[in-house]
């Protein structure tokens, strides 16, 4: 299996998670995409730093794009009493990935949310400096990591953590147990 065709089966891991969060009504996706790499002879073979941003630039861009239901089925649907489903682009996104030395953190937000992508890079806290790209419509954030694979669970901590601190997500105490997320 190539890079290419691995990349493809992640977006539709992607998509096919985002479609779950979404028929569960939350509106928040927060995924740790599974590693990346083909194993060769004696080697492992990484996607490119480049690889991985065309990747979330494509995901973003074509497969979360909003699609758009005719007029005449729309109103069907409402005549018919059936909901329009929301769809991935439509809630917060945050998609976290890895390269060979690598941490990628891919986020989307919906058009209508009332915080900024800047809000989130500017408020995660990071264990080494971060590169970013700002496409005005989502977000790359990606830094250099010692072992990127144990990174991306503390890259998931801190987006929880930040979500929590906004509110976004209140946390149970659960008599010391397990922190349980609730959406508010």
């Amino acid at each position: 299996m190539s890079i290419s065709n691995l990349l493809q089966l992640a977006s539709r891991k992607v998509l096919s998670i985002a479609n779950n969060m979404i028929g569960n009504n939350l509106n928040f996706c927060c995924q740790v995409i599974d590693d990346i790499s083909i194993s060769e002879n004696d080697d492992i073979i990484y996607p490119s730093n480049d690889e991985i941003i065309g990747w979330y630039d494509n995901l973003f861009t074509k497969e979360f794009r909003l699609k758009t239901i005719p007029p005449k089925v729309l109103e069907n649907m409402l005549k018919n009493n059936i909901s329009v489903k929301k769809q991935p682009a439509e809630v917060m996104n945050f998609i976290i990935s890895t390269s060979e030395d690598r941490v990628f953190i891919g986020i989307m937000l919906q058009e209508n949310c009332e915080y900024k992508l800047s809000d989130f890079v500017n408020n995660f806290v990071f264990p080494t400096p971060v590169n970013v790209i700002d496409n005005k419509t989502y977000m790359i954030i990606s830094y250099i990591a010692d072992s990127p694979l144990k990174e991306k669970d503390n890259c998931q901590r801190i987006i929880f953590n930040y979500l929590k601190k906004i509110g976004i997500y209140k946390t149970d105490d659960n008599d010391g147990e397990e922190e349980i997320y609730t959406l508010e």
